[in-house]
């Protein structure tokens, strides 16, 4: 019997092979206690004014192993933007992610609170059959093209909130 991450694992790899191709810098990352699941890491650089360097990565979530009996897997993209995010500055920042993420056609800016991470993530379900196809790598590389203009267009606002609790917009 197929393990729940064969075929993820697969179309990850196929992905990779996709992106190496375009001279798209990634690297693949195996599982570890801290993220228990394989991830395909794509690096971005001069992201927004300040040139911001971003990792997006690329997994299918784990604890799903029914839904992919069915054929269903759900593709995780997870940007961190900044790590250690002091506390004085979570009220003035979730307040403008709010206002930011009601305009963005996918996904969304969020901000653990416990462990001050700010971060970019959408989740997208599909089925094992359309993951098959040439046209999922296309998808999901047009896909990863829009998150990467998002995290463009706002950046620097949150880097900027982020590190300065006293930033005016």
């Amino acid at each position: 019997m197929a393990s729940f991450y064969d075929y993820p694992i697969s179309f990850l790899r196929q992905f990779q092979q996709y992106y190496n191709e375009r001279k798209i810098v990634n690297h693949w990352a195996e599982p570890t206690q801290d993220s228990p699941y394989p991830s395909l890491i794509l690096r971005f650089d001069e992201i927004g004014e300040r040139s911001s360097l971003i990792d997006l990565e690329l997994c299918f979530l784990p604890g799903l192993e029914s839904f992919s009996q069915e054929g269903i897997y759900i593709l995780q993209s997870f940007a961190v933007i900044k790590n250690n995010v002091p506390s004085e500055a979570h009220n003035k920042l979730m307040t403008e992610i709010v206002k930011i993420n009601i305009q963005l056609p996918l996904g969304g800016f969020g901000l653990f609170k416990d462990t001050g991470v700010l971060y970019f993530k959408h989740n997208t379900i599909q089925n094992r059959e359309w993951l098959g196809s040439q046209i999922a790598m296309e998808h999901f590389d047009r896909q990863n093209a829009l998150i990467v203009h998002q995290l463009y267009l706002f950046i620097d606002t949150l880097l900027n909130l982020a590190e300065d609790s006293n930033f005016k917009l």
